[in-house]
């Protein structure tokens, strides 16, 4: 999502991982921020993706560049908004033109931090939940009751294969999951059958 002001033009986007093309990658999006205009002066950027505790932070996971700016006025604010606000797995790139008028570092490090939070209050925040993937074995006569009691526990039916019967794959709130296998139990007589098979996280907009 691109986002323009007098001065700069910024953009934020969520990210899957570093560097892959098609998946949502930061570095691609990087790249798609530097083909900006050429009279763009400087193309600042931080991205961080999830760490083991769930926070940005540590290794790999954070990137960031002031690209020509003096050090630590430019892609450190910009990483500072992130970490303030608790945000992981983003990208924010913002392109900035000379307006005129020197900032010195104190006011670039403002302007790009007045710019990072800018970005992300315009695009909104995810809050990133844990769901799980349910694989449930039924019969046609049960289907719709199996449809109606995971959308009573707040999930979402991905898909389903009919053969001698139905199998659906489910996404559920991890922390309604354990309710709807107990449910579902219940009101097939332990006849439809549920597996956890993985998990996935859903974003939820704040």
């Amino acid at each position: 999502m691109k986002f323009e002001c007098k001065r700069h033009i910024y953009s934020v986007q969520r990210i899957q991982n570093f560097t892959s093309v098609g998946g949502g990658g930061a570095l691609v999006f990087v790249g798609a921020g530097r083909a900006q205009p050429r009279r763009a002066r400087h193309r600042v950027f931080a991205y961080g993706r999830r760490g083991e505790a769930g926070a940005v932070g540590g290794g790999e996971r954070v990137r960031y560049s002031d690209d020509g700016e003096p050090s630590g006025t430019g892609g450190m604010p910009v990483l500072g908004v992130f970490n303030g606000g608790g945000i992981t797995d983003c990208c924010c790139v913002v392109t900035r033109y000379f307006g005129g008028v020197l900032l010195g570092t104190g006011g670039l490090a403002r302007a790009y931090t007045r710019a990072a939070k800018t970005a992300l209050d315009s695009a909104g925040i995810l809050r990133m939940d844990e769901w799980s993937v349910v694989q449930i074995s039924c019969s046609y006569a049960q289907y719709e009751r199996v449809t109606r009691l995971t959308a009573e526990c707040g999930g979402q039916i991905r898909s389903a294969e009919y053969g001698a019967g139905v199998e659906i794959t489910a996404l559920l709130p991890g922390a309604s999951t354990g309710d709807f296998i107990s449910r579902l139990s219940q009101i097939t007589s332990a006849t439809a059958k549920a597996e956890v098979v993985g998990s996935e996280y859903m974003g939820v907009a704040l």
